[in-house]
Order: structure tokens, then C-alpha cells, then sequence
């Protein structure tokens, strides 16, 4: 997995630096796209960008991207000042988020 923090527009590894398949506003918005879509493989991520300014629930999240079963390039684009621990651990399947390839958090200023 790819963790890219204070990115100033290039991305991480993977679909990182690649186009946008998808932007939510919200995890539920999300999780109903991507549950939509075909499956896809670890090498070949859909690049989602989650444009919120409430993300306390990480669970949901989490379990979301796990349950929707599709590899996914996560960029989020939310004031996020704490990221809780095990934020994307499965606790239902007790290992991490297997479908999430990458993450970039574009929470600093500019």
C-alpha cells in the first residue's frame, strides 16, 4: 500500500498520478459507485476521490471498501486532523483493508 501525506498534486504509486474514476462527497455515495462497478484487480485500482468534511466514521469506510470487493486508490480531500488507530482494519474479517492500494490525503494547506 501507498500512503502519500501533503501532496501537492502528483499522487502516490499505482493509479496515484493516473485520472479520477470517481468523487463522493460522502462514504455512502462512495461505497454505492464502487459496489457498481466491475471487478478489478490490485494492479488495476479505481482512483476515488472523497471530498468531505465529515469523516469520523472509519469503520463504515473500512468495511465498506472490503465488502464492495473492488481494489481501490483512495484520495482524501477532507480537513482530517486524527486519523484513529486501526482506522482501516476489518475487524469483521480481522485483517486490514486487503482492497485498498493507496491512500493520498489532501487535508494541508496549499
Amino acid at each position: 500500500m501507498t500512503i502519500t501525506a501533503c501532496d501537492t498534486g502528483g499522487g502516490g504509486s499505482n493509479n496515484g498520478g493516473g485520472k479520477t474514476d470517481y468523487t463522493a462527497n460522502n462514504v455512502g455515495e462512495l461505497l454505492t459507485w464502487l459496489t457498481a462497478q466491475p471487478a478489478n484487480a490490485a494492479s488495476t485500482p479505481y482512483k476515488v476521490k472523497l471530498s468531505t468534511n465529515d469523516l469520523t466514521d472509519f469503520g463504515t469506510l473500512s468495511l465498506g471498501l472490503d465488502a464492495a470487493g473492488r481494489y481501490v486508490y483512495l484520495e482524501l480531500t477532507s480537513p482530517l486532523t486524527t486519523i484513529p488507530f486501526n482506522a482501516f482494519f476489518s475487524d469483521a474479517l480481522r485483517k486490514g483493508c486487503v482492497t485498498l492500494v493507496g491512500i493520498t490525503i489532501l487535508s494541508c494547506p496549499r
